[in-house]
């Protein structure tokens, strides 16, 4: 999910983690993978699931990993956590692209309060939200082991959306596993339904957004350093499986691997800071190659080239590029932009089935089909929009910028192993539809088990003179809708 800066916030100091560390790193000299029998406790049907789960039992020298089931909600990726003492049961927004979990307290003025303030958020009125719903908003007065810690908390994303209030610290249950004295934000005001589980790295927690992102002094442990830290994991690390656009479930498994969730090899490629050279990353940014459009078997026209950073964010529905970019594939898929829908729109049926969008990272290639990029256009109750002769209407989910980020219209093609310790990302084509009672997981140490380096690993400096865009790309003719109007789902029934 995109950040925006906030406002320098009063008092601002880094959470004091050093007085409330109940445990230290586990080490084993054991180098086996965990066994490929099923996660223990996990659903026979991943969509009812939620929660994590051991991946192994507990009798492993310590070698263990965690398993999350995660819900598609068409916008994005959700999973259930439970906060403080007795547990109070959230959904959060799975985030790679921020690195501070944060939920809405249940003092929130925006939360609706009657009928009528419901069905106003339900009509996604800005003034009033759905708290608890869906989601769960979270009490602190009803929690035994909450601490505050007299630091203010603000985020906002590039949607409008944002969080204000302060951070706090109690326990974090997640199925059977517990954190301990985890810090988080507490939005006090929000305007987003769901709170944000950011993932990522701690220099890019909000309590550095107005210090030097280059030094250590205001940042934190968040969870998954607390989950190396405590003993539950043995990295920094997480693996990621959005499983296929019409799923509405995926996994992510913190310190280990499922390597029947991928085909091929696993292949590495280092995280860059876009910012300053020679500096940590912050973000979860890599080396973009080149960038090619595929219609039809054996015929491909490249559209962008030349090293661009670009984020991995499953924060991020949409993927975001020049604007010239998605114009040409727009232009391959026969999407035409509807104004009254600020959105290329083109009707389902002729979305091509072959066409792909290959994305190149240091030479490993990650295609993405047409019919992953273009997702039926809803409105805010998740109903399908039609043209007028019937037909369902699909989106191309493209968004201009001028920072690339990848979001999870990209990311469900691929099974993306994050390595924060080592500040590397391992990519390789996601596999679908494997039963749910097939795995083979390995734990995730010093370095990604079984992953190689990509072709061009060291060919990782930005191309000062930006990338280069194709404008004058030919494709070959397509079908295109009819006309722009659409008939909105209310007048359907």
């Amino acid at each position: 999910m995109s950040l925006i800066p906030p406002p320098v916030p009063e008092e601002t100091v880094a959470p004091d983690l050093e007085s409330h560390r109940k445990a230290e790193d586990v080490n084993t000299d054991s180098d086996q993978p965990l066994p490929r029998a099923p996660p223990r406790g996990v659903a026979p049907f991943p969509v009812f699931g939620s929660g994590f789960h051991h991946v192994s039992p507990r009798a492993r020298n310590g070698e263990l990993s965690l398993q999350a089931t995660l819900e598609n909600e068409n916008t994005y990726y959700t999973m259930e956590i439970e906060v403080g003492t007795p547990g109070q049961k959230i959904n959060v927004h799975l985030d790679t692209g921020s690195s501070d979990l944060w939920v809405i307290a249940s003092n929130n003025p925006n939360c609706a309060t009657n009928h009528e303030e419901h069905k106003l958020a339900q009509q996604g009125e800005e003034q009033f939200i759905k708290c608890g719903e869906d989601s769960g908003v979270f009490n602190y007065n009803k929690s035994s082991t909450y601490h505050e810690n007299n630091t203010n908390f603000h985020v906002s994303y590039g949607d409008d959306t944002y969080a204000r209030g302060r951070y706090g610290m109690d326990q974090l249950v997640m199925g059977d596993v517990r954190i301990d004295n985890a810090s988080f934000g507490i939005a006090d005001s929000a305007n987003s339904t769901i709170g944000v589980f950011g993932i990522g790295f701690k220099l890019f927690e909000q309590t550095k957004a107005n210090a030097d992102y280059f030094s250590p002094e205001k940042a934190y442990e968040n969870v998954p350093i607390l989950l190396k830290r405590q003993g539950k994991t043995k990295s920094v690390s997480y693996s990621l499986w959005l499983n296929h656009p019409e799923s509405t479930s995926g996994n992510i498994i913190f310190g280990g691997i499922d390597h029947k969730r991928y085909i091929g090899d696993l292949q590495k490629i280092p995280v860059i800071n876009s910012v300053a050279e020679g500096e940590k990353p912050f973000k979860m940014t890599v080396i973009l190659s080149q960038m090619t459009v595929r219609q039809h078997k054996g015929k491909e026209v490249t559209v962008l080239s030349g090293n661009t950073p670009a984020m991995l964010d499953s924060g991020s529905i949409n993927t975001m590029m020049p604007h010239t970019v998605i114009q040409m594939v727009a232009k391959a898929v026969g999407a035409v932009y509807s104004r009254d829908d600020a959105a290329y729109i083109q009707e389902c049926r002729l979305v091509n089935n072959e066409g792909t969008v290959a994305f190149n990272f240091s030479g490993i290639l990650l295609e993405v089909p047409f019919k992953g990029l273009m997702q039926p256009l809803r409105d805010a109750e998740g109903h399908i929009y039609e043209f007028e002769n019937g037909e369902q209407a699909c989106e191309l989910y493209m968004t201009p910028s001028q920072e690339v980020i990848l979001g999870d219209t990209v990311l469900r093609s691929a099974y993306v192993v994050y390595d924060l310790d080592n500040y590397e990302i391992a990519l390789a084509p996601a596999k679908y539809n494997v039963p749910e009672d097939e795995h083979d997981y390995e734990v995730i140490k010093n370095r990604i088990p079984r992953a190689k380096k990509a072709p061009q690993y060291t060919n990782s400096k930005i191309d000062p003179n930006g990338p280069t865009i194709n404008s004058r790309a030919q494709f070959s003719p397509v079908q295109t809708p009819a006309s722009t109007d659409l008939v909105a789902p209310k007048d359907l029934e």
